[in-house]
């Protein structure tokens, strides 16, 4: 029940957020608050910004987002890898557990135990 609640706030909160993708100016002091908000929307607990864009990329240059408006919504890049964060380390985690589990059925097929 309280995870239902929880999980229901925040895609609510997620909507208003998306909305500032529109061209509205924001106020300058609400700015910090929404990046705050919108890091635990989109789940960001492990802060991939400083550690996982070494890992795929090798190259320094200045990589910013397209504009201020997706600057400041948490896109501060063009590469989908930055943008995503610990979603990329969710999915490669599920798709490896998936693979694992397709792997084990055919393993179990092949050797009778």
């Amino acid at each position: 029940m309280a995870l239902t609640f929880l999980w229901t706030m925040l895609n609510d909160l997620s909507f208003l957020i998306i909305l500032s993708l529109i061209s509205v100016p924001v106020p300058g002091i609400i700015v910090p608050i929404q990046e705050a908000i919108l890091s635990f929307i989109y789940i960001d607990i492990f802060q991939t910004d400083g550690w996982l864009p070494p890992i795929f990329f090798t190259d320094n240059d200045d990589d910013s987002g397209l504009n201020n408006i997706f600057d400041i919504n948490s896109f501060r890049s063009t590469r989908a890898i930055k943008n995503l964060g610990s979603t990329t380390l969710f999915i490669a985690l599920y798709s490896s557990l998936f693979f694992t589990l397709i792997l084990a059925k055919i393993l179990k097929c092949l050797i009778p135990w």
